[in-house]
């Protein structure tokens, strides 16, 4: 019966793959530096890989065709010397122990010249064989395959056909996951043994951190991505609790005088919000604008809650946009650092600042009482006695008289009093040249926060407060001392005026003064 040969190939399919590793394994041999252990390690892998493929081949060719052939010819007595002795000698484990014996040569005992004779001897291994494995394909395609098509029905070839083509793709997938089972672990043996020791590793975690406390923060956030070890080190809370802007941008300036735009590729903008927000006369620094942006973006969501102590001190292109997202991003703030900047009250909307001890904001003229307004309608809902389902009333429903009279004490619907809230202690206020406060906006502050525990109080240049109001202000505050409090020279009756010091402004250019001739304000 005539049965076309290409149809029923049974060598085509799979000698088209052993041709294609002959090729990946000659193309390996003659890039390959013998004298680098990596690339030694990454051809002795991928060798070790190929040759057990080879022998997988071998061993389903014999199984699925040749030993059926023989059967098939010695049942019809036929005699053929080339089918009785294909495969009767193992080419394949000589070179796969060969490929074995490599991982020896990645110890450090082995010098440079021994490694390149070992790839020497591999290649011409490697080359007596394919002289000899190419060939050999052929003959089982010029004479074996017309063999078969002679001595099997078409159904059986077709039968056969499929049987070596799956088992060889199965086997394929085998020998990938025995990759790592059988080489890898010899690879790893031997490498351990050339690692050089790891003395950084060894160090305790207490002089790791101390070394990472000394980073700029923008080297701390590249050796987090080094091990799992370093990460947690550098993420843990107090290589975080002090956060300053003024320093990050003096770290980085060399880097960001070469490298305008490399630091932050992936906040290569300026949202919209934060461009609007600013004041026309304000001088805009782009570089200033990304690097709070990445804060806000990719750092502070990590390490906000870990921020104790915040500087954002004569930073021109803060906004308030800006600045109120930052500190919605460190709620346990307890010293704040936010001086001369043009920032508003919306940077206190929604801000919770519960724990906070020192306030700075000298030199924020566009301040007004509502930013304590909106810093303390962001805190103040507790939970009413009466009615869980019901908040008491804040200070935002309360009238002005009720607030100076001292009514606000006492919730109107289920008799919470101040000191029930367990309310924050603040030991330092700078108010310095925040002119448009008055004694509204300090009863919002100290209906948020306790005084009992202040000693530093800076209110020059505040010319709409009164006596009255810092009286009440500082009813209850007995460890402050009239060294350590500043307020306007016209106020002659106000708290301690016998120790208290008068207004720091008049000789400061920077900061609001009543007196000073460049200003159009008076008392």
């Amino acid at each position: 019966m005539s049965i076309k040969t290409e149809q029923f190939n049974l060598f085509k399919i799979p000698h088209s793959r052993m041709k294609q590793l002959v090729t990946f394994c000659n193309q390996n041999l003659d890039t390959t530096d013998f004298a680098n252990s990596d690339a030694l390690i990454l051809l002795l892998t991928n060798l070790g890989t190929v040759f057990h493929e080879f022998k997988s081949h071998e061993e389903i060719e014999n199984e699925h065709i040749m030993i059926k052939l023989k059967k098939k010819l010695t049942k019809m007595a036929i005699y053929n010397p080339a089918v009785c002795n294909c495969h009767k000698d193992d080419e394949f484990s000589p070179l796969i122990n060969l490929v074995e014996a490599g991982y020896m040569y990645l110890n450090k005992t082995k010098s440079i010249s021994e490694k390149i004779s070992f790839g020497v001897r591999l290649r011409k291994a490697l080359s007596a064989f394919f002289k000899k494995f190419i060939p050999h394909m052929k003959e089982e395609e010029d004479v074996f395959q017309p063999l078969l098509c002679e001595h099997f029905t078409e159904e059986e070839l077709h039968e056969m056909k499929n049987i070596v083509i799956k088992l060889h793709m199965q086997q394929r997938k085998r020998e990938n996951i025995a990759k790592r089972r059988k080489c890898e672990p010899k690879m790893k043996t031997f490498v351990s043994e050339n690692q050089k020791p790891n003395y950084i590793s060894q160090l305790p975690d207490e002089i790791l951190m101390k070394i990472f406390s000394l980073l700029s923060t923008r080297d701390k956030l590249k050796s987090a991505q080094v091990c799992r070890k370093w990460n947690e080190l550098i993420y843990d809370p107090s290589n975080w609790s002090y956060l300053d802007f003024n320093k990050w941008k003096s770290k980085n300036k060399s880097y960001l005088k070469g490298n305008e735009n490399a630091q932050f590729k992936e906040m290569d903008f300026i949202d919209e919000s934060d461009e609007d927000d600013f004041d026309s006369s304000t001088q805009i620094d782009l570089n200033d604008v990304k690097t709070l942006q990445y804060w806000i973006r990719h750092l502070l969501p990590k390490i906000g809650v870990y921020v104790q102590k915040l500087n954002l001190s004569n930073c021109s292109s803060l906004n308030n946009n800006l600045a109120r997202r930052i500190l919605q991003l460190c709620p346990n703030l307890i010293e704040l650092n936010i001086g001369y900047n043009s920032i508003g009250d919306n940077s206190f909307r929604g801000v919770r600042l519960d724990k906070l001890r020192n306030l700075n904001a000298e030199g924020c003229e566009n301040l007004t009482d509502n930013a304590f307004k909106f810093l303390l309608l962001s805190n103040e809902k507790n939970d009413c006695t009466v009615n869980s389902r019901f908040k008491c009333d804040s200070i935002e429903k309360m009238e002005i008289s009720e607030i100076e009279s001292g009514e606000f004490n006492t919730c109107k619907k289920c008799i919470i009093s101040k000191e029930s809230r367990n309310n924050p202690s603040l030991v330092s206020i700078n108010l310095s040249g925040c002119w448009s406060i008055s004694d509204y906006g300090l009863s919002y502050l100290a209906s948020k926060y306790e005084l009992n525990n202040l000693e530093y109080l800076n209110l020059s240049g505040c010319v709409n407060l009164t006596s009255f109001g810092m009286n009440l202000f500082l009813e209850f505050s007995d460890f402050l001392k009239g060294e350590n409090l500043y307020y306007c020279d016209n106020i002659t009756d106000g708290p301690l005026r016998d120790s208290a010091n008068g207004c720091e402004n008049l000789e400061c250019n920077k900061k609001y003064c009543c007196r000073s001739i460049s200003r159009q304000y008076g008392c």
